[in-house]
């Protein structure tokens, strides 16, 4: 069996970050997209004229490996950090699960995919046969790409690789061994999973008192998605100031209740993933729609970050565009 962190070790060397070959099932068609479809399949060079001088790129769940997490200011920087991350890995892409976009914001829940032999992992003459949950956040202005920020379950790639090098060894010594796979969901929650349930609960049933609990009183709730009101990202600083925020939201779009599903999840140090479904139900009245109650869905990423007890940090990026559309064709029918 390898060792723990031998394999992460080699897992850095070997530059899995997702950046290696492209298998998409469509043509590129927005800057988001030819900026993936240049990343994927390596050619750094088209990756370098779609992107600002500024570029940034980041990773906070890479806190799961050494030296992460990983964030690159400028664009030679973020290149040379792409570069050396491809070298020697092949046979290697990634499918689009769901996208979406909201202002200057493209959203991509993705599963990212290996196969072939293990060496570059650490398991050499073993056959790997991964598939890695992922997010990743594209964010363009002025014809650029000026940010690109993933969410990559490491866990789950990790356990993944040790797992079936674990049952290659075993074979050679029992050929009716079962290789086994390791389930892409965690079974037991730790406790920042835990708190972030809590806190999560808490803002769907509004719950502000319990929100607050759980708050550190200097966190911070971003959304960058809400330009697709054409209006200024949403950004609040302090305890207060977060549940004020959601108190007013909700009020003045007369939401009525919050139906979360959760798709997906995991964690990496202490960032929490979410990948939701949400459905909203408003009061028509706010909508233009008197006497009407309106339903509305759409794919919500939640990224938070626990420390000590408490979420020092939320981030959701939000498909309205979606959810909005319901609204609206539910409110026209007579």
């Amino acid at each position: 069996m390898i060792d723990s962190r031998t394999l992460i070790v080699t897992l850095t060397l070997a530059g899995l970050v997702p950046v290696l070959s492209l298998a998409q099932q469509h043509e590129p068609t927005n800057l988001a997209e030819r900026y993936l479809e240049a990343l994927y399949s390596q050619d750094l060079e088209t990756l370098s004229s779609l992107a600002s001088d500024d570029l940034v790129f980041h990773d906070s769940t890479a806190a799961a490996l050494p030296g992460g997490p990983w964030r690159f200011e400028g664009r030679d920087n973020v290149i040379d950090f792409f570069r050396s991350s491809v070298e020697g890995v092949d046979d290697t892409g990634f499918e689009v699960i769901r996208q979406f976009q909201a202002g200057e914001q493209s959203v991509l829940e993705l599963t990212y995919w290996t196969h072939g032999d293990g060496a570059p992992l650490g398991a050499p003459g073993v056959q790997l046969e991964l598939r890695v949950p992922a997010v990743t956040v594209i964010t363009t202005r002025a014809g650029k790409v000026i940010e690109h920020q993933d969410f990559v379950d490491y866990d789950t790639l990790m356990a993944q690789v040790e797992t079936q090098a674990a049952a290659a060894s075993e074979r050679a010594d029992r050929k009716d061994a079962d290789s086994g796979t390791v389930p892409a969901e965690t079974v037991v929650l730790s406790d920042i999973d835990a708190i972030a349930d809590r806190y999560l609960q808490a803002m769907w049933s509004f719950d502000y008192d319990g929100m607050a609990s759980l708050l550190a009183d200097d966190a911070l709730y971003e959304d960058y998605t809400a330009e697709y009101f054409d209006v200024e990202p949403y950004v609040f600083d302090g305890k207060q100031e977060i549940i004020g925020f959601f108190r007013g939201v909700n009020a003045s779009s007369s939401t009525q209740s919050i139906e979360p599903s959760i798709r997906y999840r995991f964690s990496s140090g202490t960032n929490v993933v979410l990948l939701i479904d949400v459905t909203v139900e408003v009061d028509g009245e706010a909508w233009g729609a008197p006497g009407k109650r309106l339903e509305g869905s759409g794919l919500t990423v939640t990224w938070l970050r626990i420390q000590n007890g408490k979420v020092t940090r939320h981030i959701d990026f939000a498909d309205y565009e979606t959810a909005i559309r319901q609204f609206e064709e539910q409110g026209a029918q007579r």
